[in-house]
């Protein structure tokens, strides 16, 4: 899972638009190794608190939710603080190599790509299915 983790991450913040230009972002995102720290996110989807310590965690959400993140930021600066993601693992399924005959299982690449795009302020856009960050994932894509 740590690969398609940090993978997803510089996705994110190397990607460039649909018109081809370049992310405008300057990100500095340091992979610190393993924690016994959870996310601090509660098993309803809503932020429990900043320790200024961004975590990726397993857990429990709603059972409509994949994965939610909590972005603390610096409000003139718009620097961001920390970042928590908590990835259910009690009802939903996951693969970092898309299986055979898949069903109901999601991809923890293309998910954890929209939740670092919460993290560069991105928010949901419900126009087009095919797009990052829309705010529902088909099962058993990797787009």
């Amino acid at each position: 899972a740590l690969p398609a983790i940090k993978s997803a991450t510089t996705t994110l913040f190397t990607a460039s638009s649909r018109c081809g230009t370049a992310t405008t972002q300057v990100t500095q995102d340091i992979y610190a190794g393993t924690s016994t720290k959870a996310a601090q996110v509660s098993p309803q989807g809503t932020c429990t608190g900043n320790d200024n310590v961004s975590v990726t965690s397993w857990g429990t959400l709603p059972a409509s939710v994949l994965a939610y993140t909590c972005v603390y930021y610096r409000t003139g600066s718009k620097t961001v603080l920390s970042s928590d993601v908590l990835i259910d693992n009690k009802v939903h399924k996951w693969f970092t190599t898309q299986p055979a005959g898949c069903t109901n299982q999601f991809d923890l690449e293309s998910v954890m790509v929209h939740e670092r795009g919460h993290t560069a302020g991105l928010e949901h856009v419900a126009q087009n299915s095919a797009q990052t960050m829309t705010p529902k994932t088909p099962a058993c894509t990797t787009a």
